[in-house]
C-alpha cells in the first residue's frame, strides 16, 4: 500500500463533522461568490449594528435589575393614574400602607432579580424554582394577611357568590403583560428557562396586585384572592403555554 493509497483511506475528521466529505474534490467558488458569502455572515456578526434591545441587555446586571424595578412601578403608577386611589387608601394616609406596598415591591424586586439573573452565574438548582414560585404566590399570600392593608379591614367572606372581581383581573392582567414584555427586553437569553417565565410574570402580578389594592375598595376575600391575587399566575401559563408553542413550531 503506497503513501497515496494510505493517504486517501484516512477519514478526513473535519470535513465528515460538517458533511462535506463529498465536496472535497468540488472546484473552488469564484472570489466574489466567497466575499459575497463573508459580507452576508459580517451583517449579523461584527459588522451588525446594535438594536436599543442589545445594548439594554448588555448592561450589567444590577443596572438592568434597577431599570426594570423603575419600568414596573412606572406601569403600576399608569395603572393608578387612569384608575384613581381608593377613597379608603385616601382616607387612611400612606402611612397605614407603607408596609403592604414595602412587602410587594420587595418581591417585585426578587422575581426582577431572579428573571434577569445571569446565565454564568453559580445554579441554584431548586432554591431558583423556590424564589420563583414564592413572587408568584406572593400576592395571594399577601391579600390574606388580616390588617396589612392599614385602615381597610381584612378580608370578609364573600357576601355574594358572583364577586370574583373580573374587572379588577381585566386591568391587572393588561398591566401584567405590558410589565413582562417591558421586562423581557432586558433578557438576555433568547429562549428563557421557565423558572425565568415564571418570575417574569411574577413581576407582573405583583404590579397588578399592588395596584389594585390601592384603587379598589374591596374588601371581599374572593374579589381579592382571584381579581387581585390570581393574574401573575395567570400570566405564568400563559408565557409557558407561549413558550411550549413556540418550541413546537420550530421543532425543538
Amino acid at each position: 500500500m503506497t503513501r497515496s493509497d494510505d493517504k486517501e483511506r484516512t477519514p478526513n475528521v473535519e470535513l465528515e463533522a460538517f458533511g462535506l466529505l463529498p465536496h472535497r474534490h468540488a472546484p473552488p467558488l469564484p472570489d466574489a461568490a466567497v466575499d459575497d458569502l463573508f459580507a452576508r455572515i459580517a451583517e449579523t456578526t461584527v459588522d451588525r449594528r446594535p438594536t436599543l434591545r442589545d445594548r439594554l441587555r448588555e448592561l450589567p446586571t444590577p443596572a438592568r435589575v434597577a431599570l426594570s424595578v423603575l419600568l414596573a412601578l412606572a406601569v403600576s403608577a399608569a395603572v393608578l393614574a387612569s384608575r384613581g386611589v381608593a377613597p379608603s387608601v385616601a382616607d387612611a394616609g400612606p402611612g397605614r400602607f407603607a408596609l403592604a406596598l414595602a412587602s410587594v415591591v420587595g418581591f417585585m424586586a426578587l422575581a426582577v432579580a431572579v428573571s434577569l439573573r445571569g446565565a454564568h452565574r453559580r445554579s441554584l438548582g431548586l432554591g431558583v424554582w423556590t424564589l420563583a414560585l414564592l413572587s408568584l404566590a406572593a400576592p395571594i399570600v399577601l391579600g390574606l394577611l388580616p390588617g396589612i392593608w392599614g385602615g381597610r379591614p381584612a378580608p370578609s367572606a364573600p357576601a355574594h357568590a358572583h364577586d370574583f372581581g373580573l374587572n379588577c383581573f381585566r386591568v391587572g392582567l393588561v398591566g401584567a403583560l405590558l410589565t413582562g414584555l417591558v421586562i423581557r427586553v432586558f433578557q438576555r437569553e433568547d429562549r428563557p428557562t421557565s423558572w425565568r417565565l415564571i418570575a417574569l410574570a411574577a413581576t407582573g402580578g405583583l404590579v397588578a396586585f399592588g395596584s389594585s389594592q390601592l384603587y379598589c375598595p374591596s374588601d371581599n376575600l374572593l374579589h381579592v384572592t382571584v381579581g387581585h391575587g390570581l393574574v401573575g399566575a395567570t400570566v405564568a401559563a400563559i408565557f409557558l403555554s407561549g413558550a411550549w408553542l413556540i418550541r413546537r413550531i420550530r421543532g425543538t
